[in-house]
């Protein structure tokens, strides 16, 4: 049982230090949210996830949406934003 709590409380440590890398630079990678470079996965869920953790950063950041074929479905992106955003 502990070997499991201590496997559990290490994947959670790499996530949230994976998200305070991501959030630290400012660019938020829609491949990190689970986006799929296929051309048949919508990737309307992690677009809107990066936009989310982009929008309430306090700095200047970036969602970026790697080259490739994407999917996407109609998608709000909404705010107020506490800073300005791009897209690359």
């Amino acid at each position: 049982m502990e070997m499991r709590l201590n496997m559990l409380s290490l994947s959670l440590l790499q996530l949230v230090t994976s998200n305070a890398e991501a959030q630290s630079d400012g660019v938020f990678d829609v491949l990190k949210d689970g986006a799929k470079v296929d051309g048949n996965a919508d990737i309307n869920q992690a677009l809107v996830s990066a936009w989310k953790e982009a929008c309430s950063l306090g700095t200047p950041s970036m969602v970026v949406i790697p080259e490739g074929a994407y999917v996407l479905s109609q998608v709000a992106l909404e705010g107020p934003c506490k800073a300005p955003r791009k897209f690359k």
